[in-house]
């Protein structure tokens, strides 16, 4: 990648006026340069480049994180003790909690955490206090199983090299006897809480589209909707003219996305490196309508170029295919479609580093929609996923497909076993991914 020409300045009277901007513009340069340089790496042949590559990133993420941590403490530590905000009863217990596992003293706790030695010493005999207003764990503990969740959770937080079978002599060595079986089972519970979703995007609201008659989808395949989006490698901004690096590959991906209404399913995706035209969506709504053996009744997207070119107006035509538009400006005009999106970068993009390579990318999101289609529950669809609905409407068909695993909360009455364990795993090791289910205790 070229430097601007305006960068280097050759004046040397005029360095020292523009020197912190220069430093500014490098830095920003380089983090393009490493960017696209990284994404030729990545599809190198060489195994070794490859692995380097993502050490290289992950290196430089872990370099960034602590330089924005020691920002933040700065601001913290140039405001007075007394002026400082407090910290909350579960933080200072994770403040205990961390200082015991790095076995620092009272002083060199509280350099970390920017409080006072006095203050720490003080939060220590709180401990011993059981109903301690100081102290709080962030869940209430008041059982013998909540106790042994919360404490093999904590240990592989805090120790990940740690396996089942070393927590389980430790905590043995400690004086609480859990075998190592009932160690994995607590490990395997654990996954990401869902993040908090946005009031006015809630799946259990009914979508303005919906509410119309003429547009209220009656069966599978009867109304489709489709939206492009982008799913940046790196952030945009540069402090030069145009001040944002261009929306394309290496920086960034677009993804086209194809939803069914009536089952929530996603019916297709494509990914581009830049967005693309008119011809290509034409392409992308064909082999969607090959794969899923029909072609919707309508069609619902925004008012894009590429959606009102007359290339796709006519391969609509052909394929008897009613395009509809949202209205431009005005909020929920297309929320099933948008809803999923922030669904998918919520889910999935905030959980892994966007891969470099085109095809794992691809892979990532393949993994993320069988996952949607088959594992997570819809609450638009009163609990059921998408692939049940899709099955349940229809059953009327010889060729049903075999339904997808769910939780049954009611067991059988004349069943001798113990009560339903809940077993948590996860979609080929994407932590992200949890399918969840019970199973009978033996």
């Amino acid at each position: 990648m070229r430097c601007p020409k305006w960068l280097i300045k050759t004046d040397l009277d005029l360095f020292p006026k523009n020197v912190r901007r220069l430093i500014v513009n490098i830095i920003a340069l380089a983090r393009a340069s490493a960017v696209y340089s990284r994404a030729l790496d990545a599809e190198s042949p060489s195994v070794v480049m490859r692995m380097k590559t993502e050490l290289g990133q992950t290196h430089t993420e872990i370099a960034l994180l602590n330089d924005e941590i020691r920002i933040k403490d700065a601001r913290m530590a140039r405001i007075p003790p007394h002026q400082r905000p407090h910290y909350a009863p579960h933080d200072r217990f994770a403040i205990l909690k961390h200082r015991a596992a790095r076995g620092w003293n009272a002083l060199q706790t509280a350099q970390r955490f920017l409080i006072q030695p006095e203050t720490v010493a003080f939060w220590m005999p709180e401990l011993d206090q059981p109903d301690s207003i100081l102290l709080k764990a962030p869940i209430p503990v008041n059982k013998l199983s909540d106790f042994s969740d919360y404490l093999v959770k904590d240990l592989k937080s805090i120790c990940p090299v740690f396996g089942k079978k070393r927590i389980a002599n430790l905590l043995i060595q400690a004086g609480f006897k859990l075998c190592a079986s009932s160690v994995d089972r607590r490990l395997k519970a654990k996954f990401p809480s869902p993040s908090p979703s946005d009031p006015n995007l809630s799946e259990n609201q009914p979508s303005p589209l919906s509410a119309a008659p003429s547009i209220t989808a009656r069966y599978p395949h009867h109304v489709w909707h489709t939206d492009l989006t982008i799913v940046p490698t790196s952030g945009f901004w540069i402090p030069w003219l145009p001040f944002s690096l261009p929306q394309v590959f290496p920086f960034a991906y677009w993804v086209a996305f194809i939803l069914d209404h009536f089952t929530r399913r996603l019916v297709a995706f494509s990914v581009f490196p830049a967005e693309p035209s008119a011809a290509a969506i034409t392409t992308f709504l064909q082999r969607a309508c090959a794969a899923a053996g029909q072609a919707p009744k309508h069609l619902i997207s925004d008012q894009g170029p590429q959606f009102t070119a007359e290339v796709f107006k006519q391969s609509c035509k052909a394929l008897s295919i009613k395009q509809r538009f949202g209205a431009v400006g005005h909020y929920g005009s297309i929320a099933v479609i948008e809803r999923f999106i922030r669904s998918f970068k919520d889910e999935c993009i905030r959980f892994i580093s966007v891969p470099l390579v085109p095809d794992s990318f691809r892979k990532e999101i393949e993994l993320y929609g069988l996952w949607y289609n088959v594992y997570r529950p819809h609450e638009r669809l009163k609990g059921q996923t998408p692939f049940n609905a899709y099955s349940s409407a229809n059953k009327q068909s010889s060729s049903t497909p075999t339904p997808s695993p769910t939780i049954n909360l009611k067991p059988s009455s004349h069943s001798t076993c113990g009560p339903p364990q809940l077993v948590v795993k996860f979609l080929e090791g994407r932590r992200h991914l949890p399918i969840v289910s019970l199973r009978q205790a033996a």
